[in-house]
């Protein structure tokens, strides 16, 4: 298979190589170091803020042993794909708007499509509760990621539900992440198209093909911070602002990343 002009060819590379690559992706572990060889290959750089942190090497075990949440905003291109790179386990279930590209695979067990209909967002949440409660780990975009295409972050009320309705336990582990960087400065359109140029070249590269088709990617940066919090710590933001719950979740998320 060959490809010849850039701009006409990324969507037949990404239909092309993206099924056969996903397909074979046998667990989340298999994913999460195939993100981290995302980086490689794309010279993206990530940069972990507490690397270097006292408690950095404890919480990264805690964030891949407990029961719990992780979330984070999601401004920018490849923020799922940083966070799923450093998420090291096999039980893992997450919302996601791209939850269907992995339908047919071993990991369709671990993707909730984004729901909209309330009968259907409660659905989703009484799974990643009971997920939890079995001892697994939950990932979620609390804003529902819209802060990529309005710029504005805030939190939805599915953690708040969570928080509020007695399934978590005030020990249960919120891992949280903070993405930074410049490709949280682009437009909507910038980010979309800078995305698909990046996969393709990746799928390209994994794929033993020339990339000189593509040109040369240009350079990002990708920053991200991290902090490990229990559900009590949230749960006492709700107990001192009910009148505007999601408000106060949201400005408690922005405060720990100042």
């Amino acid at each position: 298979m060959e490809f010849t002009n850039a701009n006409s060819n990324i969507e037949e590379i990404q239909q092309k190589l993206r099924k056969e690559f996903l397909g074979k992706i046998k667990s989340l572990r298999d994913y999460s170091a195939i993100c981290k060889e995302f980086f490689e290959k794309t010279g993206i750089s990530l940069k972990i803020l507490q690397k270097d942190s006292a408690n950095f090497e404890e919480n990264r075990s805690k964030l891949n042993t407990e029961p719990g949440v992780v979330i984070s905003n999601h401004p920018s291109l490849f923020d799922v794909t940083a966070v799923s790179s450093l998420i090291t386990r096999d039980d893992v279930l997450a919302i996601s708007n791209e939850a269907h590209l992995w339908k047919g695979t071993t990991l369709e067990k671990n993707y909730i499509e984004t729901p909209h209909e309330p009968y259907k967002i409660k659905k989703a949440f009484t799974l990643a509760k009971e997920h939890i409660k079995n001892g697994g780990l939950f990932r979620l975009f609390p804003s529902g990621g819209e802060e990529n295409s309005t710029g504005i972050f805030k939190f939805k009320s599915g953690f708040k539900n969570m928080l509020l309705d007695g399934s978590l336990d005030k020990d249960t582990m919120i891992y949280c992440f903070n993405v930074k960087g410049q490709s949280t400065q682009m437009s909507f359109e910038e980010k979309g198209e800078y995305r698909k140029k990046y996969f393709a070249y990746f799928f390209l590269k994994a794929a033993n093909q020339d990339t000189t088709v593509l040109g040369e990617l240009p350079p990002l940066e990708i920053i991200l911070d991290e902090k490990y919090t229990k559900a009590e710590e949230w749960m006492s933001v709700l107990e001192k602002n009910p009148q505007d719950p999601n408000t106060a979740l949201t400005e408690h998320y922005l405060e720990l990343f100042k």
